[in-house]
């Protein structure tokens, strides 16, 4: 049996990614946290790294992304933000000093700390969360599937 993600929300904010802003990943059931990093619980806090990213010089410009590093490999998958106005052309932010929780059994939040980018999202966009490898405690996984971002209208993310 297949399960699927259900949503990915970010704080809502001015449009441009800062300390304190968090994103948050949505399961349909209950994720095992040993899944997203070993050994981790998902009852203290862990330090992770969010990367937000656009690639230079690509025609048609994509939309920005966003990642974290500190977990099992591709556990939380990619997050296409619904636009390119994050990060400067060709540039990333790294927020070294982010951390990852879990507010309840089924979700995952990152609050982002230690860094900036200078990008602001201006237009209004729908994020899609590429899924990772997390599972539920059976060791389902979670598909490699798109998850939408719920609520409308498209709303300028952080």
């Amino acid at each position: 049996m297949v399960v699927y993600a259900l949503d990915v929300q970010t704080s809502v904010g001015d449009g441009r990614l800062d300390d304190g802003d968090s994103i948050t990943y949505r399961f349909p059931g209950a994720v095992a946290p040993d899944s997203i990093l070993t050994g981790w619980t998902g009852l203290v806090p862990q330090p992770v790294s969010a990367i937000v990213n656009r690639e230079a010089g690509v025609t048609p410009e994509r939309n920005d992304t966003i990642t974290v590093n500190g977990t099992n490999q591709g556990a939380l998958g990619t997050i296409d933000l619904g636009h390119n106005g994050y990060a400067n052309d060709g540039g990333s932010g790294i927020f070294a000093s982010s951390t990852m929780t879990m507010p309840d059994s089924r979700a995952v939040k990152i609050e982002v700390g230690g860094g900036s980018t200078a990008g602001t999202g201006t237009k209004g966009g729908v994020m899609q969360w590429s899924v990772g490898t997390a599972t539920d405690f059976s060791g389902t996984r979670y598909c490699s599937c798109q998850a939408m971002e719920s609520g409308h209208p498209p709303d300028r993310e952080f």
